[in-house]
C-alpha cells in the first residue's frame, strides 16, 4: 500500500540570477531569460564553431544556460582534501552544496540524519569533466575513478552525510531526473526508507555533445528555446542541479516540518518501436498520462497547470500537445482550457536534470498560487491545434485555478531514448493542517513565550570558519528583512533548532525590534574581525570542530505566538 508522499526540501542552482529557488521565483515571474553562451573557461568555443550545419566536428550554436561559476567549492566543508577536489566532477561538487541547501530549506539537521537509511536516487548522465581529464592520463591520480564516475556522483552523497540507503544514479537521458523522483517516491511511499532525496544534475563541459545534437540539427539556431510556438526550430542546452527531499505526508505533518507539496501520482513509461529511436511515441506519452491520472484516481479536469516538456522542437512539441489533449484535455469546458507552459523557455534544457527543474518551477507555482509566463511564445505552432485541443499556452502570469479540494499541477519529462515520466503534485489540502516550526512547539508544550520585558527571541548563527560566518551574518540580516516581525519567530526557532550547529557562532540577545537585530547583524558582518567587542548583545563565540563544545545546546529560543 502506497502512503501519500511529501516533498519537504528543495535546493536548485539554475542559470543566471537562480542560485536558489526564491530567486528562481524572481526570474521566472519577471520572465527573463537566462540563456547566454558557454563560458570561454570550459573550452575554446571559437575553434568548434561553425554556421554551417552539415559542417564535420563543429557546433552551429554555443547558446546555452550557464552557470556563474562552477569552478568554486568549499571542499574543507565537505572533509574533502583539495587534492581530491581537483578531480572531483563539478556535478559531484555541486550536488554535495545543493543537499546541504535541501536539507537547511527543510530544517533537517545532519546530525540527526546520519546514520539513518535515507535513501539517493540521482538523475545524471554527463561525464564531460572525466572525458576532459583523460585526455591527459599523466594528470590522473588515485581519486580520478571515483571523482569521474556517474555511480559515484549518487554514492557521494551518501557518503558525505553518513546515509545507508539505496544509492544509485538513473539515466535515462533527459528525463533522468523525473524518473529517479519515481523511483524515490516509491521508497517512501512503500515505508522502507524515511526520508529520500531525488536529484538531478548537468554541467556542460565539452564541445563534442554540442557538435553531436549539431549534427543531429536538435540545437535552435537562433540560441532561443520556443516551445509551442511556430518559430521553434530546437532546443537550447543548459546546465545546473536540483535536490529534493520526499518524507511520507503523515511523518512530515506529525514533525511540523514544512511541506511544499504532496506527490497524488508518479508515472514512467517507454516508447517501445518507433521509426528512429529518437522520435518520440504520442501514443505512448498519452498512455502514462491517462494511467497516471487513473492510478491516483484524479479527475483530469481538476489539473490547474501543467508543465511540459516542451523543448522547442518542431517534431517534439506537437507530439506532445496531442497527447496531452487527448489525454487531459479533450473534455474540458471551452471556458476553462488546460493551462501549460515550460521553464525551457527561460533557462534552456537542462537534459538529465530537465524533469526535477520543471517539478521546481511547478512547485513554487502551488506555493505562490500564480503562474508566471512562458516566455518567447508569440505565435502558436499551426501543427497544434490549441483551441479545438482544449489547451493555452501562459503568455502572461495569472493565478492557478483550484478545481477541486486542492490546487493540482502535473510535470511532463520525455527522454530522446523514449522514457518518458510524469509526476502529479498537489498543494497541501485545506482539510490537513499547516505545518509551522511555532505550531510544533505550542502543541509539544515545549517553549513558552516570552514576556515583552524579554525583548525578542534570541537568533543564533553560525557556520565553519570565521569569514563564512560573517556572510551568513549578513545573509540573515538581508532574509530578516524579508520576512519581518511576522516570520521572525519562526526563523529564530529554525536557526537554533533545525539547523547544525557549526563552531563559528553569533548569537543576538535582548533586540526590541527586528530591525534591530538586522542592525546588529550588518554591524557584525562587516566589523574588523580582529575587534574584541564587535556589539552590546551580540555573543560570538568559537568550538574547534570535535570539541564537545561542538554539539552543545543552542540557546533557549522562544517561537512568537
Amino acid at each position: 500500500m502506497l502512503e501519500p508522499v511529501a516533498i519537504v526540501g528543495l535546493g536548485c542552482r539554475l542559470p543566471g540570477s537562480a542560485t536558489d529557488p526564491a530567486k528562481l521565483w524572481h526570474l521566472l515571474l519577471n520572465g527573463e531569460d537566462a540563456v547566454t553562451e558557454v563560458g570561454t573557461d570550459r573550452f575554446n568555443v571559437r575553434e568548434f564553431r561553425h554556421p554551417r550545419r552539415d559542417e564535420p566536428g563543429h557546433s552551429y550554436t554555443f547558446a546555452a544556460g550557464a552557470l556563474n561559476d562552477i569552478w568554486r567549492f568549499d571542499a574543507d566543508f565537505f572533509g574533502i582534501s583539495p587534492r581530491e577536489a581537483e578531480q572531483m566532477d563539478p556535478q559531484q561538487r555541486l550536488l554535495l552544496e545543493l543537499t546541504y541547501e535541501a536539507l537547511e530549506s527543510g530544517g533537517f539537521p545532519t546530525r540527526c540524519l546520519s546514520g539513518e537509511p535515507v535513501a539517493v536516487y540521482l538523475g545524471t548522465s554527463s561525464a564531460d569533466y572525466g572525458v576532459l581529464r583523460s585526455y591527459d592520463p599523466q594528470g590522473l591520480d588515485p581519486y580520478f575513478m571515483t571523482g569521474n564516475t556517474l555511480s559515484v556522483a549518487a554514492n557521494r552523497i551518501s557518503h558525505a552525510f553518513n546515509w545507508r540507503g539505496p544509492s544509485l544514479a538513473v539515466d535515462t537521458a533527459c528525463s533522468s531526473s523525473l524518473v529517479a523522483f519515481h523511483e524515490a517516491h516509491r521508497l517512501v511511499a512503500l515505508g522502507e526508507v524515511p526520508m529520500a532525496v531525488a536529484a538531478g544534475v548537468n554541467i556542460l563541459l565539452s564541445p563534442i555533445p554540442f557538435v553531436g545534437f549539431s549534427r543531429a540539427s536538435m540545437l535552435a539556431p537562433d540560441g532561443r528555446c520556443r516551445p509551442f510556438d511556430a518559430g521553434g526550430k530546437g532546443y537550447v542546452r543548459a546546465e545546473g542541479g536540483v535536490v529534493i527531499l520526499l518524507k511520507l505526508l503523515r511523518r512530515a505533518l506529525r514533525d511540523g516540518d514544512r511541506v511544499l507539496g504532496v506527490v497524488r501520482g508518479v508515472g514512467v513509461n517507454s516508447d517501445g518501436t518507433t521509426q528512429g529511436i529518437a522520435l518520440p511515441n504520442g501514443e505512448a506519452q498519452r498512455a502514462l498520462l491517462t494511467r497516471t491520472y487513473e492510478g491516483a484516481g484524479v479527475d483530469p479536469a481538476e489539473l490547474g497547470y501543467l508543465e511540459a516538456h516542451g523543448t522547442g522542437t518542431p517534431v517534439g512539441d506537437p507530439i506532445e500537445a496531442r497527447a496531452i489533449a487527448e489525454a487531459l484535455a479533450l473534455n474540458r469546458p471551452a471556458t476553462s482550457p488546460l493551462l501549460m507552459g515550460s521553464v525551457k523557455s527561460n533557462l534552456g534544457h537542462l537534459e538529465p536534470a530537465s524533469g526535477l527543474v520543471g517539478m521546481t518551477k511547478a512547485l513554487l507555482i502551488l506555493r505562490h498560487g500564480v503562474i508566471p509566463p512562458s516566455i518567447h511564445f508569440r505565435e502558436p505552432n499551426p501543427a497544434i491545434d490549441f483551441r479545438r485541443w482544449g489547451l493555452e499556452v501562459v503568455r502572461h502570469t495569472r493565478p492557478l485555478p483550484v478545481l477541486g479540494e486542492a490546487p493540482l499541477v502535473g510535470v511532463n519529462s520525455f527522454g530522446f531514448g523514449g522514457v518518458n515520466a510524469h509526476v502529479l503534485l498537489q498543494g497541501l489540502p485545506t482539510s490537513l493542517p499547516a505545518s509551522s516550526p511555532s505550531r510544533r512547539v505550542r502543541a509539544r508544550g515545549a517553549l513558552d513565550a516570552p514576556s515583552a520585558a524579554d525583548g525578542l527571541p534570541p537568533l543564533l548563527v553560525s557556520a565553519r570558519s570565521d569569514a563564512a560566518l560573517r556572510r551568513q551574518v549578513a545573509a540573515m540580516a538581508e532574509h530578516l528583512e524579508v520576512v519581518g516581525p511576522d516570520g521572525y519567530g519562526d526563523v529564530a526557532w529554525t536557526a537554533a533548532f533545525r539547523r547544525d550547529w557549526h563552531p563559528h557562532r553569533v548569537l543576538v540577545r535582548g533586540a526590541r525590534s527586528v530591525d534591530e537585530v538586522a542592525a546588529r547583524l550588518r554591524e557584525f558582518a562587516l566589523a574588523d574581525p580582529s575587534a574584541e567587542d564587535v556589539d552590546a548583545g551580540v555573543d560570538q563565540t568559537t568550538a574547534e570542530p570535535h570539541s564537545p563544545e561542538r554539539d552543545r545546546p543552542a540557546p533557549t529560543v522562544y517561537p512568537s505566538t
